[in-house]
């Protein structure tokens, strides 16, 4: 009773909140999880306009969040980012982690949606890294920030992540107290990396996999290429930084997840 009266509490600040402030097409789900609260939000559109923009309501949803995972630890780690080439599991790995830290997971796949409609680069990229340091710096502790935006040097709505580029990532990593992380596929075969593919696929775990161009066995095989050499790229490029790569093998999807689970939080330990 007590967890259910608290989440009906949460989330009537929440919508207070997001009425008081107008945010356009925000939608969040309250659940109770054996007597701990998982929270999700989806954020779907932020208006930036006249050149102007606003991160308050975002702010605001994210300090009640924060807020409870505070009331719920004893013990905060620090927020992580996790970050590589697109299909190789970061999803997976930021929602373990979260169940192990209990933490929060933050979608960088809804965050760039307030920046990355913006057709001047220089504005985009402005407005990109000035949110991300803000989220960095405001949430020190109980955020997961997980997506590949982080590996691209520039994101727009009709691009992919190329060109990649890790500086971001370093920033943040020197000059904000943010654990980072990288993961890829880098060691498997071709044949490995479309078996995968194509289970994702199947299980409907990779809404991106949908896309017709990846259809035909030619564009699977295209897919696996890249994400095999794009991760061999980040692997060499996070070692150059500084920044953990950890490499995730679809063979052994489940047990490489789990170690690199036991691994980041070991590193966490150590730091207390």
């Amino acid at each position: 009773m007590k967890d259910l009266l608290y989440s009906i509490s949460l989330r009537a600040e929440l919508r207070t909140k997001i009425l008081m402030h107008r945010v356009s097409w925000i939608s969040y789900d309250l659940r109770n999880d054996r007597s701990l609260l998982r929270k999700t939000i989806w954020l779907n559109q932020v208006s930036v306009k006249s050149g102007s923009h606003s991160f308050t309501p975002l702010f605001l949803i994210l300090d009640a969040i924060c807020n409870s995972y505070r009331k719920e630890n004893d013990s905060a780690y620090r927020s992580i980012i996790i970050t590589g080439y697109p299909r190789t599991g970061k999803s997976i790995l930021a929602r373990e982690l979260a169940k192990q830290l209990n933490h929060f997971v933050l979608k960088a796949d809804q965050l760039r949606k307030i920046y990355w409609r913006i057709e001047d680069d220089i504005k985009r990229r402005k407005l990109r890294e000035e949110l991300y340091f803000k989220v960095s710096k405001n949430y020190p502790h109980f955020l997961i920030i997980e997506g590949d935006d982080f590996i691209s040097e520039n994101r727009h709505i009709r691009s992919e992540v190329e060109p990649v580029n890790l500086d971001l990532l370093r920033i943040l990593n020197d000059q904000t107290t943010l654990a980072t992380a990288v993961i890829g596929n880098s060691r498997c075969s071709i044949d490995e990396k479309i078996k995968s593919l194509n289970y994702s696929r199947e299980k409907g775990t990779c809404w991106s996999l949908e896309d017709p161009k990846f259809k035909s066995d030619r564009g699977m095989k295209r897919l696996a290429v890249i994400s095999i050499e794009g991760s061999k790229n980040l692997a060499e490029m996070s070692d150059g930084y500084g920044i953990p790569y950890f490499e995730i093998n679809p063979t052994r999807f489940r047990d490489d997840i789990n170690n690199t689970v036991s691994d980041i939080i070991t590193a966490l330990q150590e730091e207390k």
